[in-house]
This record gives C-alpha cells, sequence and structure tokens, in this order.
C-alpha cells in the first residue's frame, strides 16, 4: 500500500467523522493545519481528481482567507452518488444536495451520464461546502430553529453558489440551474462590488448583502427583496412568477440606478463610465437578462447595421437605428 493511501485510511478527522455519525460522539472541532494538502484528504474515490480540480481553480480565483473554510469542511465531508433512472433524468429537479448539518454532499446522474455534466453538479455543492460557517449557515443561506423554521437568502445562495461555479469551474455559462437566481445575483453583486459581495458570502453574511442594499433604499426594501427572490422559487402560478420576477429585476434595476448616479456625483466614476454600467447593468439586464462575470469583461463589437454585445454568459445583438450608444464600442469590423 502507497504511503498517500497509509495517511488517508488513519487520518484522524476522517475516522473521528465516521464515529460522529455512527456512534452520535461529538468532538470538538480541529483548526486547519498550517501545511494544508489537499492530497492528505483525498479519500473520495471516483471523484478524488474533480475535488482537486477544484481545489486548484478555488486556490487560483479565491483569497487564502476564503480558501479556509473549503480547507476545514473537505478534510470530513463524505461524497456519494444516488442513481436515476432516465425517466427521472428527463424530469427537472434536484441534482445535487448539499446538507450542511452533517457535511455531506448527494449527488443525482444517470450511470451513463456524460461526466462534465455530474461534474458540474458535484462542484456546485463544493461551492456549498466552501461557504459553508456552521450547520445552519451555508454561504447566504440562514436558517433558525426556533418554535418554527426561520429560512431566508436561499434563493440568493443558490444563485451567487452557480454564478460562481459557472465563472469559474465548469464554464458552462449557458447552464440551465438556477437561470434566474443567477440572474438576481448577478444583479445584487454590481450593487455590493464583487470583493465585497464574495467577502460576505464565504463568511455567512447576509445581513452585509442587506446592509449594502440598504444605502440605496431602506432596510425594509433590502429584507424584502430578499424574501421576494425566496418566494419566487416557490410560486407555482405561471403569470404571478412572471409578474414577480420581473418586479424584482426592476426593483435591482432601480437601486443600481440610484447607486450610479451617487458615484457620479461623488466623482467616484466619470460620466464615460457611468453611461457604460447604465447600459450594460441596467439597459441590457432589464431587457435582455444580460449578466456577466470578471473572467470576461462585457464588450461590444460594431457593424454596419449593428452592434453584439458579448459577455461570458452570452451575448446580445442590437440593431443600431434602434440603439444608442453613448461611448465607443470596443471593436470596429465596419465595410
Amino acid at each position: 500500500m502507497k504511503k498517500l493511501e497509509i495517511k488517508r485510511k488513519v487520518n484522524s478527522l476522517y475516522l473521528l467523522k465516521r464515529i460522529k455519525r455512527i456512534g452520535k460522539m461529538y468532538t470538538e472541532e480541529k483548526e486547519v493545519e498550517e501545511n494544508f494538502n489537499i492530497d492528505n484528504y483525498l479519500y473520495f474515490g471516483k471523484w478524488n481528481e474533480m475535488v482537486e480540480e477544484f481545489d486548484k481553480k478555488f486556490r487560483e480565483n479565491f483569497s487564502k482567507e476564503q480558501y479556509y473554510n473549503f480547507k476545514k469542511n473537505i478534510r470530513d465531508v463524505i461524497i456519494r452518488k444516488k442513481r436515476l433512472k432516465k425517466k427521472d433524468l428527463e424530469k427537472d429537479g434536484t441534482r445535487g444536495i448539499y446538507n450542511p448539518r452533517d457535511n455531506s454532499i448527494r449527488v443525482f446522474a444517470g450511470s451513463k451520464e456524460e461526466t462534465f455534466y455530474v461534474k458540474e453538479r458535484l462542484t456546485h455543492e463544493l461551492m456549498h461546502m466552501a461557504s459553508r460557517n456552521d450547520e445552519n449557515n451555508c454561504g447566504f443561506h440562514h436558517i433558525e430553529m426556533s418554535k418554527e423554521k426561520i429560512s431566508l437568502g436561499k434563493s440568493l445562495n443558490e444563485g451567487y453558489t452557480e454564478f460562481l461555479n459557472a465563472a469559474y469551474f465548469t464554464y458552462d455559462y449557458e447552464g440551465h440551474y438556477y437561470t434566474i437566481e443567477k440572474i438576481f445575483a448577478s444583479g445584487i453583486e454590481k450593487i455590493v462590488g464583487k470583493e465585497q459581495m464574495r467577502d460576505f458570502y464565504f463568511k455567512g453574511n447576509l445581513l452585509g448583502v442587506i446592509d449594502s442594499l440598504a444605502k440605496y433604499g431602506s432596510p425594509n426594501e433590502a429584507v424584502n427583496l430578499i424574501f421576494d427572490m425566496d418566494r419566487l422559487s416557490i410560486e407555482q402560478d405561471e403569470e404571478k412568477y412572471k409578474k414577480l420576477f420581473e418586479d424584482i429585476k426592476d426593483r435591482i434595476s432601480k437601486i443600481q440606478s440610484i447607486k450610479l448616479k451617487m458615484e457620479l456625483e461623488n466623482d467616484i466614476i466619470d460620466v464615460e463610465e457611468f453611461e457604460k454600467r447604465k447600459f450594460f447593468d441596467i439597459n441590457l439586464y432589464k431587457k435582455y437578462n444580460f449578466i456577466y462575470s470578471d473572467k470576461s469583461k462585457a464588450y461590444i463589437q460594431e457593424y454596419n447595421d449593428g452592434y453584439k454585445v458579448f459577455g461570458d454568459f452570452q451575448s446580445v445583438c442590437l440593431d443600431k437605428k434602434k440603439t444608442t450608444l453613448k461611448f465607443d464600442s470596443d471593436v470596429k469590423i465596419l465595410r
């Protein structure tokens, strides 16, 4: 047996986790060692390569502070696969679950399903694991157990998790998972700011997001926005769903508009930057659900009769006669 395999077999955290689950013995959580090495915790069998790749990309794109919870939780996470029949795969529904209470992941997949689609589900759940602070606090989803269960921020949490997953891990920008939630999360990130939003996400600070939104309105408006995002995800009536979706998007755009005007008035941005962000983050966002990440800055190609706007999640074609551009396009292809 190889030395690395022996280390995995006798890893104390791994064994203690098993004892805890079987015998209900709870132990004090150990701090992450300074010389943490992912190789010491790759005991996931067929999942090892995917977890190792996730670890590498995470370190490349996120800070050391944001990496901490991943290191802490990867030491004793359990990953299982649940096989789905063909008829189940044809249905819309859950394809993966992360349980913060016992730090476990379940991935649902068919026996012959392509590895890519299985991988994007696993990496989504690994993002949840990396944002877990405790058993009731995972990313932006806050759960409080008292006389009745209080849940807030689930929609924002799922949307931002998949937004980061698509941008940095799977590059499946046109993926159909949490499409609406990604639109909302992206819009809110533009208001809060990328670095601040990430910091809040990995620290489980939903209140930080609410406070950031409240700068351009009121705390009640910010809380109601998060609440209505959660309400939309369970709305069954098609007409009510469409109406609430557009209403939430309009409210996000309104907050963004207030922020941009304040930044312009206080000389934080100039007129050109104001017009660009208004065009991308309000006009295109409202009309075409256009979103993008910092992995690939949105840009515009100009043609004789139109414009084509590119982001890493989608592209939009615009008729020149119906579009007023108050700044220069990035690329001109004129003949």
